[in-house]
């Protein structure tokens, strides 16, 4: 048995005055590598800093003429964007010549779009004009076609503005579980992931600003996710072809958490947001800033968060050990030209939660988790003077990543740690008449790998390299959109041997393509089709391969299996929409096969070493998981709006038996009255039982919960002010979600109340 290099757990949460001072010290030294890689990428960029043309706008409403305050007005294609003023108005400098798409969003407004041809003039002057909406709500994009004409857009679902504080929670699982086809995996709540069409792990991806964040959260479900929610500026789901961007095997799809740690722009003057959350279940508080603002040629920007909360309360009592201490922040700056831009910023995620016990598990006393990361981002982006080219782009992140897992009697069992690195080169090509939204890339990934305590798994090294290409193809009635991916990936052990519970402990190298494409028809008489298909490619983790050990946290003793082959999977997805100006509905249904389907497989039988824990072997099986989504929603008038989303899927094992962890059917209901500038509205949610589990897995009796939600937002003295009050669990209903690996322990959360504050600066 390896000796873990710290022991003991902390006699306080904050750590003792060393380690806090070291920890000070590491942050220092991050800061300083942080900031001489921006001088340095100041320095590359500054013959850039002369601006050729200039934007210079104003945002008002359709009905008056009115400035319309704080809209967001973007330019996808650049990745540039900046927020109006108090007045409307908002200047945006360095464009390069050429044909640009404006989106333009505010908060109790319909979006707006326009096409700019930005030509020889150095300034240019615009006025859009915003339609007042009853009712703004995010959805499930089922046709992606835009009345420019322009290309596709990657999310089928994005949370932001008064959607995204309205269904804000401690995790990105919870702030998604109401979404169409979306559901949460947890054990407590801390340590929990999103699930979308039954596909969790690293089956559906959790990045922030598009790169991974180099935590464990995908090998175990008492890993958490080191992502805080207090900080996204918006979500967004990615499926389909451009997933394949991202990884070779995101069959369930990409969920992107844009904080935009790097400023994408930079600003006139200094701004930011201030929240304030809170909750009556756990005596939960948070707060968190984000600053940013010009400096020289520099914009900065700088964000920091704390969260607290004590055990949960149920309608059957406390669930003791629930308890969650996170602290987050990071600081980036960039410099931004006519062609182009560089940046770079530091980042740090410090958190401490508890596992509940499970006598029935073999934990009678829970277990404690202490995680850690810091990570170093740098990005940089370059417009040639070409009519084929329209942004080259390199970028690197740099994580490190270290986890102890605490028993009850304060003493380290188990430590993981991970050292990542990723980088890339992308080509964005130039919009075309017909071909549109082309990304051409190069990836390398690295990750090292290292287990201390009751474990015995080899550490391991992991390397990748990948080769993408994604290409739309715009007709006059269809657009089409096409990915394919190749990587090769190699895992080192630290140790050559042979194990008789694991196998031959040895190098693998796994090599696949994957691929993908999609067809949209364009909108006819409000109806609309796509369909899709796309085939992945998934190697086996280190862990998969060679664990070996008691996982306390995970009520486990898990055995890897060094034989196991790549996961090969084979999505088919069809549906048909239609929209018009008062209603919208979309149903798809969807059909995911698998080689090899790779995962923990419960054996029933008690682990020799520990006899107190179940033994758990990973396995790859053929499977198929079959399941439809239908969404709609109707604007009854001017203030009333009802909307529901409902899904299924079922996972089933090809030499029979179901699998494990499958969500159950789910309905989501909800009905709304506009206030002035304001709602409030009522949410059902209801889940069939569960009765379709897999091998020594109990069944789930089906359940119907109610929520209220009420949202408004004014300005006042030159800033704009956001409330969220909600009420979870109205009726304090006991009920258990098939997803929780302690449902057997207690019931969900009961009543609580929630609000959100956030001041706009």
């Amino acid at each position: 048995m390896k000796e873990i290099a710290r022991t003991g757990r902390p006699g306080v949460r904050s750590g003792d005055l060393l380690r806090g001072a070291g920890s000070r010290l590491f942050n220092c030294l991050w800061g300083l590598l942080a900031l001489a890689g921006a001088v340095q990428f100041a320095r590359a960029a500054e013959p850039l800093v002369q601006a050729d043309h200039v934007l210079i706008g104003r945002v008002t409403a359709g009905d008056d003429g009115d400035g319309v305050g704080f809209a967001t007005v973007w330019l996808p294609r650049l990745e540039r964007g900046v927020s109006c003023d108090e007045n409307g108005e908002f200047v945006l400098d360095g464009l390069p010549s050429g044909v640009c798409e404006l989106h333009v969003r505010r908060i109790g407004f319909h979006d707006a779009q326009l096409q700019l041809n930005i030509g020889e003039r150095d300034s240019i002057r615009v006025t859009i004009e915003l339609r007042p909406a009853g009712f703004q709500t995010d959805e499930l994009v089922v046709s992606a076609n835009k009345t420019t004409g322009s290309a596709p857009d990657d999310a089928v679902l994005r949370l932001e503005g008064a959607a995204l504080r309205d269904r804000l929670g401690i995790t990105m699982a919870q702030t998604l579980r109401d979404e169409p086809g979306i559901a949460e995996q947890s054990m407590g709540p801390a340590p929990a992931r999103p699930v979308l069409r039954g596909l969790g792990g690293d089956r559906l991806l959790l990045l922030e600003d598009g790169t991974g964040t180099g935590d464990l959260s995908a090998s175990s479900a008492d890993h958490a996710v080191a992502i805080e929610p207090l900080h996204a500026a918006n979500v967004e789901v990615i499926r389909g072809p451009r997933a394949l961007l991202y990884a070779s095997q995101a069959l369930g799809g990409v969920v992107n958490v844009q904080r935009e740690k790097i400023p994408r722009s930079t600003p006139a003057a200094i701004g930011g947001e201030l929240t304030l959350q809170g909750e009556s279940v756990n005596a939960g508080a948070s707060a968190a800033v984000r600053l940013q603002g010009p400096a020289g040629p520099f914009a900065l920007r700088g964000d920091y968060s704390l969260r607290s909360a004590g055990d949960i309360s149920t309608p059957l009592g406390v669930l003791d050990n629930t308890q969650i201490d996170t602290r987050a922040g990071s600081f980036g700056a960039a410099i931004h030209g006519d062609r182009g831009s560089a940046g770079a910023a530091v980042n740090l995620y410090h958190s401490e939660y508890g596992i509940p016990p499970d006598p029935e598990a073999g934990h009678p006393g829970g277990a404690s988790i202490e995680l850690d990361r810091y990570g170093l981002e740098a990005r940089a982006d370059w417009q040639p003077s070409t009519d084929l080219i329209n942004v080259l782009r390199a970028d690197v992140s740099m994580q490190s990543y270290e986890h102890f897992e605490f028993e009850a009697s304060g003493a380290a069992a188990v430590l993981f740690q991970r050292r990542s690195l990723q980088s890339g080169l992308q080509l964005l090509t130039a919009d075309g008449e017909y071909l549109r939204g082309g990304t051409f890339g190069l990836a390398y990934t690295r990750s090292d790998r290292r287990y201390d305590g009751l474990v015995s798994t080899s550490d391991a090294i992991e390397q990748g390299i990948a080769a993408t290409a994604v290409q739309a193809l715009h007709l006059p009635a269809l657009t089409l959109q096409a990915a394919l991916r190749a990587d090769l990936h190699v895992i080192d052990p630290a140790e050559e041997k042979l194990s008789r519970s694991v196998g031959n402990i040895r190098s693998r190298t796994f090599k696949g393509v994957s691929a993908a494409l999609e067809a949209r028809t364009k909108q006819c008489a409000g109806l609309s089709f796509h369909a899709a298909a796309m085939s992945t490619f998934r190697p086996p983790t280190g862990e998969e391969l060679y664990s070996e050990g008691p996982h306390l946290a995970a009520y486990s003793f898990e055995v890897g299996n060094a034989d196991l082959q790549a996961e090969r999977g084979l999505g088919l997805e069809a549906g048909l929409s239609f929209r018009s100006e008062q209603f919208h509905a979309g149903l798809t249904a969807f059909r995911n096969s698998f080689t090899g389907y790779i995962y923990p497989r419960n054996t029933g039988e008690r682990s020799t070493r520990r006899g107190d824990l179940y033994l758990y072997q990973f396995s790859g099986a053929d499977a198929v998981m079959t399941g439809a989504e239908f969404q709609a929603g109707l604007m009854i008038d001017e203030v009333w709006h009802v909307a529901a989303n409902f899904a299924f899927v079922n996972g089933e094992l090809s030499d029979g038996g179901y699998l494990p962890m499958i969500p159950p059917a789910s309905l989501h209901v909800e009905a709304a009255r506009q206030l002035g500038s304001g709602e409030l509205g009522l949410r059902l949610t209801a889940a069939a039982a569960q009765n379709r589990t897999g091998e020594f897995e109990t069944p789930t009796a089906g359940y119907v919960v109610v929520d209220v939600f009420s949202g408004w937002n004014f300005s006042w003295m030159g800033a704009l002010h956001a409330f969220n009050i909600n009420v979870s669990n109205l009726l304090d209903r006991e009920y258990r979600r098939h997803l929780n690996r302690v449902r057997h322990v207690m019931p969900e959360p009961g009543r609580s109340l929630r609000f959100l504050y956030r001041l706009y600066l």
